[in-house]
């Protein structure tokens, strides 16, 4: 299973496979509960996988209540099997069966590179088999390099959490997320689990300069390179052959750092992100604080996912101009449930790219 998300890189701008070395399932504890991967074995080499599919469900926040959702994950087809439509029809059959056999959810979100075309037209074709696949939105993730650059504030502080801090950080983030559609539930246990590698220390608080005992807000730096890692498997052809000068140049224009073929594209999550929308300037603060934080600890970049059109998005856009990769997000179910499932209604969203 770890070979074919070696071998099926994401397409796009960079093509990139996202692996999960040494153990396949270590990151799976991270999605969800309830979880579980189907594999498809070839014919001619019955050790051989030539696809994969994994489901999970947690608790997310929907319209101010909590709601189990599903999430699709790791679906791979190997290269010189994607034309194989009983494959396909024979996978998702299953994971109808486990759908009815755990029956936590009645709903599934999925995130799809928005570049990936043939993705998103096989999972919208209507075919039988495939559950419907509703658009909800635009994600933006936001790559930042570790430039520095001087942001002051008159209005915001911003310091690193201690272990002390832990409940103040569950408290930001049950508040802040209630109004959030698909945001994740946090306690202090499945937050700081020893699986996530997750520590209160990870942490940076966000304070009003008059009030600086309680935090408005927070955001993590989550190191998850010990379980997940990027890989670049090329690139397109202008980057390719500027690759050089751009990271000759990076330091002025922004970009991030463009590794070899190969190598390992170095990330850390910025995640766990919660401010009011009264504070958004305190967010760029943050960012630049985790880009200083994270200096010397082996990152390429620091990447940031937030829901497009947002007033937080349009800052960041408009203070870092960061590198940006768009995903587009469906809600994904079963014919049968579709009187049941609860969709965005006016309501910010915010996913969590970390745990995708």
């Amino acid at each position: 299973m770890r070979q074919i998300l070696k071998d099926t890189p994401m397409p796009g701008v960079v093509a990139l496979s996202f692996e999960r070395e040494p153990y396949f399932f270590k990151a799976s504890s991270i999605e969800g509960e309830n979880h579980a991967t189907i594999v498809s074995h070839s014919e001619e080499d019955s050790g051989k996988v030539v696809a994969i599919g994994s489901r999970s469900s947690r608790l997310y926040w929907l319209s101010g209540h909590l709601n189990q959702i599903g999430y699709f994950s790791q679906m791979r087809i190997a290269k010189g099997f994607r034309g194989s439509l009983d494959r396909l029809m024979a996978g998702w059959e299953k994971m109808h069966d486990l759908h009815q056999e755990f029956g936590d959810t009645k709903s599934y979100i999925v995130s799809v590179l928005e570049d990936n075309v043939r993705a998103r037209k096989l999972l919208t074709s209507g075919l039988s088999k495939i559950p419907i696949h509703k658009e909800i939105g635009r994600l933006n993730t936001f790559i930042f390099p570790l430039v520095s650059r001087k942001v002051k504030s008159k209005n915001y502080h911003v310091r690193k959490a201690t272990l002390q801090d832990k409940e103040r950080i569950v408290e930001l983030l049950q508040k802040n997320y209630q109004e959030k559609a698909f945001a994740p539930y946090w306690s202090a246990e499945n937050l700081f689990h020893p699986e996530t590698q997750l520590n209160p220390e990870d942490f940076l608080l966000a304070y009003e300069k008059n009030n600086l005992k309680e935090p408005i807000g927070c955001l993590a730096v989550w190191d998850q390179r010990g379980f997940k890692q990027v890989y670049v498997q090329d690139y397109e052809r202008k980057i390719k052959m500027l690759r050089p000068f751009l990271n000759l140049v990076r330091r002025w224009t922004g970009f991030p750092y463009f590794p070899e073929i190969g190598a390992e594209f170095s990330n850390a999550y910025l995640s766990h992100f919660a401010l009011e929308k009264q504070h958004t300037e305190a967010l760029v603060l943050m960012v630049q604080a985790a880009i200083t934080e994270s200096k010397g600890r082996g990152f390429h970049y620091l990447s940031l996912g937030l829901w497009d059109g947002t007033e937080f998005s349009n800052i960041i856009k408009k203070s870092f101009k960061p590198f940006t990769i768009n995903s587009i997000v469906y809600l994904a179910y079963w014919p049968e449930d579709e009187l049941k499932v609860n969709l965005i209604q006016n309501e910010d969203a915010h996913i969590e790219i970390a745990i995708l």
